[in-house]
């Protein structure tokens, strides 16, 4: 686990050990290990096609595991059902938006919401709903709206409430940043770090590295399905194998 110590991997929210997995016959993740803490904010960056979203896939139980293990706050939850995994905590945000287009934004709320009323309580259930309002003003006055006429940004915040009030321990990002205006950017930046002060870990996947690495603590740079650098966000900002991606050369 690389500059980790046995401490923080025991402590670790989440931890996968030598994943692999395939899609179509392709093999796009292999033997990617790594850890995200209490609190943290760690990022996956690399290419198109470098295997970031399968991974993230693969640990929210919607890609089968060929080889290795997943943990949750320490109990392996490898072959768990996807709803079993966010039962536990573990709450994956889509590159495309996963809203259901034909229901009001409420009803998307009160969907995901119900699902852990029984672990937090109706009380907290019914905070937690009123809250997204205030985390995204932009949303209010359009509960009743239909999701499918809002804008891009304003679904993406509808996705983001619903992992709000999901109430997990960790919330996995795919490309949350895709196709939007900076300013709306900005506004799911703040809300993000908003997260991460109730203590909820979060892993990143995101195509423009350098908003990635400022956002994160730590980070994990994927090529063809491995993981092939990890460090602080500063290390490996600062290194220069991944200053030359950018401009096209091998990460390796």
């Amino acid at each position: 686990m690389g500059s980790l110590n046995s401490k923080a991997v025991d402590e670790a929210v989440l931890r996968i050990e030598g994943l692999t997995t395939s899609y179509g016959g392709i093999t796009v993740v292999k033997d990617a290990s790594l850890v995200v803490g209490p609190g943290d904010a760690v990022c996956i960056i690399g290419a198109n096609g470098a295997g970031k979203s399968s991974l993230l896939q693969c640990i929210a139980g919607i890609l089968p595991i060929g080889k290795g293990e997943i943990f949750l706050d320490g109990l392996e939850v490898s072959r768990l059902a996807p709803h079993l995994r966010a039962v536990r905590g573990l709450f994956l945000v889509r590159e495309r938006s996963q809203v259901l287009a034909t229901m009001s934004v409420m009803d998307n709320l009160e969907l995901v919401a119900f699902a852990s009323a029984r672990r937090v309580g109706k009380r907290k259930f019914s905070r937690d709903l009123e809250k997204v309002f205030d985390i995204f003003p932009k949303l209010r006055g359009k509960e009743k709206r239909i999701a499918g006429t809002l804008s891009g940004g304003e679904q993406r915040m509808v996705a983001l409430g619903q992992a709000f009030v999901a109430n997990p321990k960790i919330m996995l990002l795919d490309e949350p940043f895709l196709g939007l205006a900076p300013i709306v950017i900005d506004d799911l930046l703040r809300v993000i770090q908003d997260f991460r002060k109730e203590r909820v870990s979060i892993l990143l996947v995101e195509q423009n590295a350098s908003l990635a690495l400022q956002m994160a603590e730590r980070g994990y740079v994927m090529e063809t399905g491995r993981i092939i650098l990890e460090g602080s966000a500063e290390t490996i900002r600062e290194n220069e194998k991944i200053r030359a991606a950018y401009l096209g050369a091998s990460l390796t």
